[in-house]
């Protein structure tokens, strides 16, 4: 196997290399299943689950903040951080325009709003989170 020209990394730099690897590999898992949840119909189970909690508007719209939030402290930990976030921004927007046309979806300028509220609320914690760390 042939190695690149240069200085060999330090432990320490492969560790970071490597947390970062799986760290953008969590964030895109986590968003292709939160797109693939977004832009699908609302299953029987899921929708009868979701009005057993008694409060089925505040249910559906914290799982858009919780969402977005892990995706965007996720993203915050990541090379090019400002990108990603302003990707979920699009992306909650391309969302609710997609789930006009999903039978049984609506989308709805306010969750827009929610979902910006969670990608504000996942980097407002990432940050905190960093900067109590160290």
């Amino acid at each position: 196997m042939l190695r690149p020209a240069g200085p060999r990394p330090t432990p320490a730099q492969a560790s970071v290399a490597q947390h970062l690897s799986w760290r953008l590999a969590l964030f895109v898992v986590l968003l292709a299943l939160w797109s693939w949840r977004l832009c699908s119909p609302i299953s029987p189970e899921l929708r009868d689950g979701i009005l057993a909690t008694g409060q089925p508007y505040l249910a559906a719209k914290t799982a858009h903040v919780v969402g977005y939030a892990a995706l965007a402290a996720l993203a915050v930990g990541l090379l090019a951080p400002r990108l990603l976030i302003g990707f979920l921004v699009l992306h909650g927007v391309a969302t609710e325009v997609i789930q006009t046309y999903v039978p049984g979806r609506t989308g709805q300028f306010t969750d827009v709003l929610i979902d910006w509220a969670g990608i504000a609320v996942g980097v407002l914690a990432a940050r905190f989170g960093t900067r109590r760390r160290g």
